[in-house]
């Protein structure tokens, strides 16, 4: 778990399997200036990537990554996007998430000529980072925008939630790196939502949360068969 805070840093704290948590600590790659937004995600499950936006007006967008090794070592953080290359706009949001050894990344990036668009890039295990590459969306995100956006690994599978209109809707990206069709779930209520985040279970179970004005959804879809 990471928590941000605006004075100190970045904070963590982890709990392994049916033990108890560990006290919160500073994360020891140190603080990021203008820091936005924070997110982690686990690879192989023992290696933790985490990864900061930051904003300031010297650097108008940043990515920074760190990882802690199986040997609970941590590494400095390292600029993202002098390794997967420069973004096509302004980073609205973004989520990260673990398949096997590889950390994939999702950008939602509002372009200098007015539509939207979704990037994806990838940090191989042997710490090499695939160039962004953008992602099939229909139009109407184009339009409206990305309020949210979550991914995570199912078995050898990416899926990725994404909130458009106030509706939530997720894709999947298959070991050839295909995407498939957008499919909207369905919720009791989907006013202002503004938050969404994806989880998956050890069998392959999905569970999707996203959180709106009335309150938060939660949608669980089986294990694939």
């Amino acid at each position: 778990v990471m928590v941000s805070t605006t004075t100190q840093g970045i904070y963590f704290a982890l709990r392994s399997g049916e033990a108890a948590w560990l006290p919160w600590a500073l994360l020891p790659a140190g603080p990021l200036d203008g820091l936005q937004q924070v997110a982690c995600a686990a690879a192989d499950n023992s290696v933790i990537h985490v990864i900061g936006m930051t904003k300031t007006l010297i650097a108008p967008i940043g990515l920074s990554h760190t990882m802690r090794s199986e040997s609970g070592n941590w590494q400095s953080w390292g600029n993202v996007l002098s390794q997967a290359g420069l973004l096509p706009g302004s980073i609205e949001t973004f989520a990260i998430g673990g398949v096997r050894s590889n950390l994939h990344v999702m950008a939602s990036v509002a372009t200098l000529t007015g539509p939207f668009k979704l990037m994806h890039t990838i940090r191989f295990g042997d710490g090499r980072w695939q160039t962004w590459g953008e992602v099939p969306i229909p139009q109407s995100f184009q339009s409206s925008g990305l309020g949210a956006v979550a991914c995570t690994g199912v078995g050898d599978d990416l899926y990725v939630l994404a909130v458009s209109g106030q509706v939530p809707y997720y894709t999947v990206r298959n070991t050839a790196g295909q995407w498939s069709p957008w499919n909207s779930i369905p919720l009791s209520f989907n006013n202002n939502l503004t938050f969404a985040a994806l989880a998956a279970d050890s069998d392959g179970s999905l569970h999707a949360i996203t959180r709106g004005q009335e309150g938060m959804s939660l949608f669980r879809r089986g294990a694939p068969s």
